[in-house]
C-alpha cells in the first residue's frame, strides 16, 4: 500500500513539472510572436503610436482611424487582456478592429496598462502581493479618454468601452466608475469580481457579454483556470465569478427584467458549435444586458 502511495504522488508530481513545462512554452511562444510594447503603427494614416502622461504616470497606446477622410463621430476603447498590450490586441485582431474604425466611422483607442506583468487594476485578486503593488491605471485611462474625445471633437455620450479576460473585467469597472457614463461595454471572455458587486455601478450602462462555455481561462461556471481538464487554484487569487454570476449583477444594476429574449445566431462556419443570445430588457433605462453564449 506505501509503494502505491508513492508510486501515486511520483505521477502527481510528474504531472504537476509538466503542466508546468507545457504553460512556460506556450507563453515563451507568446512572446516570441508578440510585437514590441510600442511599435511603429502599421499604416501611418490609419495608426498612431503615442504616450500620453499627466500627474498619474504615462500610458502607451495605439490609435486607429478610419481610412475615409470623414470626421469620426464615436470612440471605441478596447482593452488587452492579461500580459499584452495595445498593440498586441491589434495584431490579435488580425485588422478587424481597423475594419471596424472603417465601416463606423469611429476611433479605436488600445491603451497598453505597462508596469511589471502588464495588467489592469480590476481588483479581481485584491490580496495578491502583486496587486497591492500595482498603480491604478483608473484616473490615467479616464484622462486620456478625455483627451481623445476633445482632439477629435467626439460627443462624450458616443465613447464605448471593451475588452478582452483582464481587460474585460477592467472595463466594467470602469464603466461602473466613470466620471460620466459610456454609451455602451463589451467584454469577451470576462467576469465581474467581488469588489464590483460590493461596491455597485454608478450608472446603468447597455453591456453586451460574450463567454464561451469552453474558456479555461476564466471558467463559464467560475472558478479556477484549468489545463487539460486539470484545474490550478493559486494563493492569494480568488476563483472567477460566473458567466451567469456577471449577468446578474449587471441585470440588477440596470434594473433588467428577470427572464431574456433568447434566440440561436447563425454562424457561417459549420464547426459543431453554436451561439445563443439572450437579451434582458430594461424599460427603466433602456440599458439592456445581452449575453452571448
Amino acid at each position: 500500500m506505501l509503494f502505491l502511495k508513492i508510486i501515486a504522488s511520483v505521477i502527481a508530481v510528474l504531472i504537476g513539472i509538466a503542466t508546468i513545462a507545457v504553460l512556460a512554452f506556450r507563453h515563451a511562444l507568446s512572446q516570441l510572436k508578440r510585437p514590441p510594447l510600442l511599435g511603429p503603427a502599421a499604416d501611418a494614416n490609419t495608426s498612431y503610436d503615442g504616450v500620453f502622461k499627466d500627474g498619474n504616470g504615462e500610458l502607451t497606446y495605439r490609435l486607429l482611424y478610419p481610412t475615409s477622410q470623414e470626421r469620426p463621430t464615436a470612440l471605441f476603447v478596447m482593452l488587452h487582456g492579461a500580459g499584452l498590450s495595445g498593440p498586441t490586441q491589434d495584431w490579435l485582431s488580425d485588422g478587424s478592429l481597423q475594419a471596424l474604425a472603417t465601416q463606423e466611422n469611429i476611433l479605436v483607442l488600445l491603451p497598453s496598462a505597462g508596469g511589471k506583468q502588464n495588467n489592469w487594476l480590476d481588483w479581481e485578486h485584491p490580496h495578491h502581493p502583486d496587486v497591492q503593488k500595482m498603480t491604478d491605471q483608473a484616473p490615467i485611462l479616464f484622462a486620456l479618454i478625455d483627451k481623445v474625445t476633445t482632439d477629435h471633437t467626439i460627443d462624450r455620450n458616443n465613447v464605448a468601452i471593451g475588452g478582452y479576460s483582464n481587460g474585460g473585467t477592467m472595463a466594467m469597472r470602469l464603466a461602473c466608475e466613470a466620471p460620466s457614463p459610456f454609451c455602451a461595454v463589451c467584454t469577451f471572455g470576462s467576469p465581474t469580481t467581488r469588489y464590483q458587486i460590493d461596491k455597485g455601478c454608478n450608472y446603468p450602462t447597455s453591456i453586451m457579454i460574450v463567454h464561451g462555455t469552453e474558456d479555461s481561462a476564466n471558467p463559464f461556471d467560475g472558478g479556477y483556470p484549468s489545463l487539460f481538464g486539470l484545474t490550478f487554484p493559486q494563493k492569494d487569487l480568488e476563483p472567477a465569478l460566473s458567466s451567469p454570476d456577471t449577468v446578474n449583477f449587471w441585470r440588477h444594476a440596470n434594473q433588467c427584467n428577470a427572464q431574456p429574449e433568447t434566440k440561436p445566431l447563425k454562424t457561417a462556419k459549420k464547426d459543431g458549435t453554436s451561439t445563443r443570445i439572450s437579451t434582458y430588457a430594461s424599460t427603466a433605462n433602456n440599458a439592456p444586458v445581452v449575453h452571448v453564449v
